[in-house]
């Protein structure tokens, strides 16, 4: 929530309400005990493609025989979850994407002799050790073709640079030479690799981000490109990484057990410049991680992760001051998002965290996701307990009961929070595979949910529900995919100008009226300080509130209509 002026004028010209909806919601239900959803992509319009496990009916729609699955599955729905295609995939597959012409390609790792070809006909790839491969379909799930390379370790991430090659990373545990497609060879050494493919999927070359320390790890969690074809990647990292592709040495100090870090890389892999952040801590060390990217078009990098204790997020050019705080008692960590221009500069880095550790509200919060369109940031939060998801000095503070819910925020480009809603797990768990966006402040996600979750985020229900007569309901995992809408502005008026609200007594002591005469229903009533510290709220008030703790003062009062229509005025509690 944007902070509220102390000026009514200025709330009602500047101030609108943006309301939050769900377009759908369903549940691949199965038999099964542990489904899984891995991963989500879409084209940004219209077509989104998910990954997952186990036995299900990917017709969420209509329950088409034809659509059931054993086993990993692809499947490709519009923007109406309506199935498109589906096919049966490799046991160890991975990451996926989909790109603008609904192509969709998938990564992950093989060893031996494997079909890639799910239509019956065949196309094997054979490798020795452990394989990344990477699998082509077309927009009608064709299968196109396939490739590999002997990384010692599987593919993870994708991303299709503008000039139509593939780059696949991933993680490899041990070096090897991989043989690229002219039959050259490239020492490939322990770390987090690279791999650039050709349009129609030829190995071009193979890359690392050495980590020679054989207690060493490093893990990449996103990829990202611009127009220019520039490669950024992001992850987390413990011990001395070379973040130099080529025969040059970039070698960053000895981290503090698990630290973030990202990396910019030019159209031919060379480095652009790198960062490795995290906190201090020796015991208990923290891990500190940068789960996801974004790229605008002047190429500011916008990138969300999480973090413990206290880490200074730029300690090469302004160290100790850029230093945020998470919980230093129980070490849960805080999610983070921040920007850096295109020549590395960090330009801010804000905090979404429990609000105050000091008053026993601890919570874990990890920014999961995010995605860019237009000037709006929109971030996928993971959350136990305790959440403040604003990172300024207003506060929208999440209680949470379940083990692990969801938080979905929307924010400017200078960090703003701008509007947020949270899915509740109740006593139990959700997690999300990500978020990706469809068309306008819409998006979809996937992911797997326990017992049951509400997915609607106003006071409607939408449940969705694991099998309770199951032998294992108490463990029970169950998939689903939903979509969103944060809308645009509402149209905001202040009806009590013209009489047609009244909000009263005004001054109140314990109690508020609600009168329209305009044939709206109220559907929720929030009070701000002047401030612009939410105070109260309600929903479906029926006319009436009662409101009994709140100090003598000066309130900004919204109110939200049926048709989403939002007033604002003035009210004294004496």
């Amino acid at each position: 929530m944007k902070k509220i002026y102390t000026s009514f004028w200025f709330c009602l010209v500047f101030f609108s309400g943006i309301a939050q909806t769900l377009d759908w919601a369903y549940s691949l239900k199965s038999n099964t005990v542990q489904d899984q959803i891995y991963d989500i992509s879409s084209n940004g319009t219209d077509r989104f493609a998910i990954f997952g496990l186990d036995t299900q009916n990917l017709d969420v729609i209509n329950g088409s025989a034809e659509f059931n699955n054993s086993g990993k599955f692809l499947a490709v729905y519009n923007e109406k979850a309506e199935i498109q295609w589906k096919q049966s995939m490799y046991q160890l597959s991975l990451g996926i994407k989909m790109n603008s012409a609904n192509e969709v390609f998938v990564t992950g790792s093989f060893g031996g002799t494997v079909d890639f070809d799910p239509s019956g006909n065949v196309f094997n790839l054979t490798g020795e050790g452990t394989n990344c491969f990477l699998q082509k379909f077309a927009a009608d799930g064709t299968f196109l073709w396939a490739a590999n390379a002997q990384t010692g370790g599987g593919g993870s991430e994708i991303e299709q640079l503008a000039d139509g090659r593939i780059v696949i990373s991933g993680r490899s545990d041990m070096a090897g030479n991989v043989t690229l497609s002219d039959n050259s060879t490239v020492d490939l050494p322990k770390g987090v690799f690279l791999l650039e493919f050709s349009a129609d999927g030829k190995l071009q070359n193979a890359y690392s981000i050495s980590v020679p320390d054989a207690a060493g790890y490093g893990y990449v969690y996103n990829l990202a490109s611009d127009a220019s074809n520039n490669i950024y990647i992001c992850g987390t990292l413990d011990g001395v990484a070379d973040f130099d592709l080529k025969a040059g040495l970039s070698n960053n100090s000895q981290t503090h057990a698990y630290d973030a870090f990202l990396a910019k890389y030019d159209s031919n892999f060379n480095l652009k410049w790198y960062k490795v952040f995290g906190d201090q801590n020796v015991s208990p060390f923290g891990w500190d991680k940068a789960h996801s990217m974004a790229v605008d078009p002047s190429g500011n990098l916008f990138v969300g992760g999480e973090f413990t204790w206290t880490t200074d997020f730029d300690p090469v050019a302004n160290k100790g001051k850029t230093q945020l705080i998470s919980d230093t008692r129980t070490q849960a960590p805080s999610g983070f998002i921040m920007q850096y221009a295109s020549d590395g500069t960090l330009n801010w880095v804000k905090e979404i965290g429990a609000p105050n550790q000091d008053t026993g509200k601890f919570g874990e919060n990890r920014v999961r996701g995010i995605q860019l369109q237009g000037n709006t940031l929109y971030a996928w939060i993971e959350n136990t307990k305790y959440c403040d998801a604003d990172p300024s000095e207003a506060e929208k503070i999440y209680t949470s009961t379940g083990a692990s819910n969801l938080i979905f925020a929307s924010y400017s480009v200078d960090g703003e929070l701008q509007n947020s809603f949270m899915i509740d797990a109740a006593l139990n768990y959700t997690i999300s595979a990500g978020i990706e966006m469809l068309g306008n402040d819409s998006f979809v996600t996937s992911g797997t949910f326990q017992k049951e979750t509400d997915f609607d985020p106003t006071p409607e229900t939408m449940l969705l529900k694991t099998n309770p007569a199951g032998a294992f309901y108490w463990a029970d995992l169950d998939t689903y995919m939903a979509k969103y809408n944060f809308g645009t502005p509402t149209k905001t008026q202040n009806f009590a100008l013209v009489e047609e609200i009244q909000v009263f007594p005004n001054p109140f002591q314990s109690e508020i009226r609600i009168k329209s005469v305009i044939g709206k229903s109220v559907r929720h009533i929030r009070l701000f300080s002047v401030d612009g510290k939410l105070t109260f709220e309600a929903y479906n008030p029926n006319n009436q509130v009662s409101v009994l703790n709140l100090k003598s003062g000066i309130y900004i009062y919204e109110l939200v209509f049926d048709d989403n229509s939002v007033a604002y005025g003035k009210i004294v509690k004496q």
